[in-house]
């Protein structure tokens, strides 16, 4: 499991974490007390700056660790996962969910080592070899975030558990180095959940980053098996997160607590009104007004959940279970008083009927089958006692004290018609926000 406080990191791990915990990769970001600079974004515009700041990269390599260096460099969000050109650095970004780094492992033993690769493995048929940061990075990767006094941001602690680790690096390919020779990561936080980069505000952050695979994390008869195992960490390195004008925060309603947790509901994009055949990427935001710590186990993209939709006669309208792709990715999280999680799912799709209903672009979570009207939607957010088991018939989901039970939001306006926003419609995939040409 991934921890998001250096801190509490030392601390956890002599008191509390088994030793089949992974950490993977542990990015560290601190808030520095600078003023903030009137800059452009775009890297083409600061030749000077940004090759100032690739100088400054080449003693920002961490210490080695068992032939291992490596260093973290800010990168624009456009940047390709296949074509990674740290020539074109930036040293800011415009919104938390833009932030993008490259991370640089470097083999500088005399020796061949391999690495875990965010690439599909040989057992991936016809995905073999396909790139995907934004599916294997969790496994490997964590994010910590720090304030202007050097304090970790106040946001839950929350990482993929183990079990959901091992069925990822099963399928991940395996690249092996030689002396000199360097992989290249593209790392997104806000593509693996949003939660990662919530709370962040304009300001200069530092960011540091560590890689690091356990042996308990490795299945046994795959390509990873053979991986290098251990931790290096890279120097440290700056950016800037600098304020949206077009940014608006958004207001949340929340639905009445239970047992000291607290739901509501985001859907993206927020709009006045919605067409048939939009997808709406659906958030839950859980805090704990309680005075102890909560811990519970949702499914990333994937939560378990009801929709409830009444019309304007206060009869509940017709929600149907859409369809889905994938696996799911269980993450795990600690919430302590005051805090506040993200838990994303697939979208809510809108469909006038119900061949409407089959004909999306996109998985859907769920599909509300209605006549143009306006609505109020909210949802049941669900904790079963028992969800996934080991092998051996043990309940891993949930982990022993974690929060059991069901959890209502507050209730959304929600408008539908035929025509909305200029006859468009929004279309999602896995967080990313599309629109139809």
């Amino acid at each position: 499991m991934v921890i998001t406080s250096l801190a509490f990191v030392l601390s956890f791990y002599r008191a509390a974490i088994p030793k089949k915990t992974a950490f993977g990769l542990l990015l560290i970001l601190g808030v520095m007390p600078c003023e903030l600079h009137n800059k452009p974004a775009c890297a083409s515009t600061l030749q000077g700056q940004t090759q100032r700041t690739l100088a400054e990269y080449a003693s920002q390599w961490g210490a080695t660790s068992d032939g291992i260096r490596c260093r973290l460099v800010p990168m624009p969000p456009t940047t390709p996962v296949d074509a990674i050109d740290l020539g074109e650095s930036v040293d800011r970004f415009d919104r938390p969910e833009d932030i993008t780094f490259a991370a640089e492992l470097k083999n500088v033993s005399d020796r061949p080592i391999k690495l875990l690769d965010t690439r599909y493995g040989p057992g991936a048929g016809t995905a073999k070899g396909k790139i995907d940061p934004d599916r294997f990075g969790p496994s490997l990767y964590a994010f910590e975030f720090r304030d202007a006094t050097g304090q970790p941001v106040n946001q839950p602690e929350q990482g993929l558990i183990d079990h959901t680790i091992t069925m990822n690096l099963g399928g991940v390919d395996v690249v092996a180095l030689e002396p000199g020779e360097s992989l290249k990561v593209l790392l997104r936080p806000a593509r693996w959940w949003q939660g990662l980069v919530a709370g962040l505000i304009p300001g200069k952050y530092r960011a540091i980053v560590r890689y690091r695979v356990e042996a308990a994390n490795l299945p046994s008869k795959s390509p990873a098996s053979g991986a290098w195992i251990g931790e290096v960490a890279s120097g440290p390195v700056e950016f800037t997160l600098t304020e949206d004008p077009h940014h608006k925060a958004h207001e949340l309603i929340w639905g009445p607590p239970a047992n000291a947790l607290q739901a509501a509901v985001e859907l993206i994009p927020q709009l006045s009104e919605f067409t048939f055949g939009s997808q709406l990427e659906i958030r839950f935001h859980l805090r704990n007004i309680g005075n102890k710590p909560i811990g519970f186990a949702g499914e990333n993209h994937g939560q378990l959940c009801r929709a409830i939709v009444i019309n304007e006669s206060g009869q509940e309208q017709r929600v149907a279970t859409g369809w889905n792709t994938g696996g799911v990715d269980w993450v795990h999280f600690k919430l302590r008083p005051g805090q506040e999680a993200i838990l994303e799912t697939k979208a809510l799709g809108i469909a006038e009927n119900d061949v409407q209903a089959t004909q999306f672009q996109y998985p859907v979570r769920k599909v509300l089958i209605c006549p143009p009207g306006n609505y109020t939607l909210k949802f049941d957010v669900i904790f079963p006692k028992v969800h996934v088991q080991d092998g051996n018939g043990k309940t891993i989901v949930p982990a022993e004290g974690d929060w059991i039970g069901t959890v209502e939001t507050g209730s959304l306006p929600v408008v539908v018609s035929r025509k909305s926003n200029g006859g468009e419609n929004t279309q999602i995939s896995f967080g990313l926000l599309r629109k139809e040409e």
